[in-house]
């Protein structure tokens, strides 16, 4: 696509190529140059491509940003020689952080704290340390992690929040309660030894009062049941079409059983609340983390990947003329292995894009999670491209 480009006159400067890998990015490079060489050998005029290549914007997503941020360093207020410090060591240090700070709350006798601790630690702190920097590095994919975390509160214990959440926990119980019926109605179609309908008019019958629940207080009335015994005699096969679908059904009651642990709504909704306090905390202990590991950051000039993109998506959400710049500038955008791509990442590229993103990806080939890699974003695309038109969605089924 890259060549057939070139062929139409347009300028490799005017090409941003992102992957996600130097390795990736490097073979991409040396692909494209033996490309250009066989077609000018061919006699296509692209021998200032050819030159430009090694300056060509064929890089990483995380290139790409450390990029913008050192040319446009006096925006951001920070120095030009940015780097990107080693992930071990960031690990090392937020822990070592968070240590710091558990003493400082111990020192200052924080009631909150205290109670924090007491309820979520066992033996000793350590795992509660451990959840706390496992959260701490979700905080750190959102764009505004001050602004969500200021915000917290408002919006997750709002009255129609909290209440919403109750009713989608109730769509669960009636989940499973549509399972049941649906295996309930399947043998009903499919027996037909006498003796073996009688059995599934048994237990349609004990299964009648739970498949007309509407309400949590219903389900949890209703909910104790014990089906009855197969019989020994019948069609064998059907006797074990029914005991296979007995055994689902049964699953289900005990999944209804296990969602049914409080006494009523009211209950659930006072558990959610009581929590507050402890969030409150949680949030306390979190800002004082993220205000040392920045500190630490800013000291010794080095940061983590997902900073230097947040730092690119404030230099283009802050500065109109840089980001409408870039847009006019770029002819396309081309993205490879698009499934492995993160929020932030999604994000940057929505910035500086105007429906000229080239995407080529396979979401069964996403293997970056653990790089915090968001195959949702593929898939929510792929599916609204084919839906709404608002792109085109190619299905490459053959090398």
């Amino acid at each position: 696509r890259i060549i057939r480009i070139l062929k139409d006159g347009v300028k490799l400067e005017r090409l941003i190529v992102l992957t996600f890998t130097k390795a990736a990015a490097g073979e991409m490079k040396e692909r494209l140059r033996k490309k250009l060489q066989k077609e000018i050998a061919s006699g296509f005029a692209l021998k200032e491509a050819l030159e430009y290549l090694d300056q060509a914007s064929v890089q990483t997503f995380d290139s790409f940003a450390l990029e913008l941020v050192r040319r446009y360093h006096y925006l951001l207020g920070v120095d030009r020689s940015i780097t990107i410090g080693d992930g071990v060591l960031f690990s090392l240090k937020k822990k070592e952080i968070i240590a710091q700070v558990f003493d400082a709350f111990y020192e200052e006798g924080d009631p909150e704290f205290l109670d924090f601790v007491s309820l979520f630690a066992i033996k000793n702190d350590k795992t509660l340390q451990k959840y706390i920097f496992a959260v701490d590095n979700k905080l750190e994919l959102i764009y505004d992690r001050k602004a969500f975390l200021d915000s917290y509160l408002e919006k997750y214990y709002s009255d129609s929040f909290i209440k919403a959440m109750i009713h989608r926990y109730i769509n669960l119980l009636l989940l499973e309660q549509a399972r049941i019926r649906s295996r309930l109605q399947r043998l009903k179609e499919e027996i037909t030894d006498e003796d073996l309908i009688l059995h599934v008019v048994d237990c349609g019958e004990t299964l009648e009062a739970l498949l007309k629940c509407k309400t949590y207080a219903e389900f949890k009335c209703q909910a104790d049941i014990t089906l009855p015994r197969l019989p020994r005699h019948g069609d064998e096969y059907e006797k074990a079409i029914i005991s296979y679908e007995k055994d689902q059904i049964k699953e289900s009651i005990k999944r209804l059983q296990a969602y049914l642990d409080y006494e009523n709504e009211e209950e659930m909704y006072q558990t959610v609340i009581e929590t507050k306090t402890h969030v409150v905390t949680l949030i306390r202990i979190l800002n004082r983390v993220n205000e040392e590991f920045i500190k630490f950051k800013r000291h010794y000039n080095i940061y983590e990947f997902q900073d230097i993109a947040k730092m690119a998506i404030r230099l283009l959400k802050e500065n109109e003329e840089i980001r409408e710049y870039i847009k006019e500038h770029t002819y396309e955008i081309l993205i490879d292995e698009y499934q492995d791509t993160n929020d932030l990442q999604e994000m940057l590229i929505s910035l500086i894009s105007k429906n000229n993103v080239y995407m080529v990806g396979d979401v069964k080939q996403s293997i970056y999670r653990f790089r915090n890699a968001n195959p949702e974003i593929f898939k929510e695309k792929y599916a609204r491209f084919q839906k709404d038109k608002t792109g085109l969605a190619i299905d490459l089924s053959r090398n």
